[in-house]
């Protein structure tokens, strides 16, 4: 009988701490109604930059993050691009055969920054930075053309979180359990001697 109780408590224990770990992935997609946006640095009435918000919580795929349930580890974003080659096609480069303009873009995401020479594709940065993300679930961002224009597709963030060390109930009572449990045995033991 004495083994039965120890084995129980230490295996109610096991289970109680089992409740603790693993990877989760969010997720969250930003496409403009209007897709690509043409964006342009020139004074013509066109935009040169966009903004939006990430948000991964709530619920649908890839999302369901709640800050206090989750630490999040490591965040990327990616970015989808169209320009044009120097003879006319969507994919990156220049805008004309006889022009090949330099174009420079300036991407925010909460208070991360990233300044590059911009062609078509799709790009991705890490985030060193993640603040708000973690705190709200929402992260700020913008898209701007600093010198030439560039056609913006879309962008989309990926966040990976651990569970955060609160457990829940059912563990708590779990690891309750086999502590009372070996206690009652310990206490046990020490009064028969």
């Amino acid at each position: 009988m004495k083994k039965k109780i120890i084995i129980l408590s230490c295996f109610l224990l096991v289970l109680g701490f089992s409740g603790v770990a693993n990877a989760t992935y969010f997720l969250d997609l930003y496409i403009p109604e209007a897709t690509p946006v043409w964006l342009t640095a020139y004074d013509d009435g066109y935009p040169d930059k966009i903004e939006w918000h990430f948000d991964i919580t709530g619920t649908g795929f890839g999302k369901g993050f709640i800050p206090d349930h989750y630490k999040i580890v490591d965040v990327y974003v990616g970015l989808l691009l169209k320009d044009r080659e120097p003879d006319g096609r969507w994919d990156g480069g220049g805008n004309s055969p006889d022009e090949i303009y330099e174009e420079t873009a300036l991407f925010h995401v909460g208070d991360n920054e990233w300044e590059w020479e911009a062609d078509g594709g799709l790009k991705f940065f890490k985030l060193a930075e993640f603040a708000d993300l973690q705190e709200t679930g929402k992260m700020a961002a913008k898209f701007m053309v600093e010198k030439g224009d560039i056609h913006f597709k879309g962008a989309g963030l990926l966040a990976k979180a651990t569970a955060a060390p609160v457990p829940e109930p059912g563990t708590i009572l779990l690891m309750g359990v086999g502590l009372v449990g070996l206690a009652g045995y310990g206490r046990r033991k020490y009064i028969n001697h």
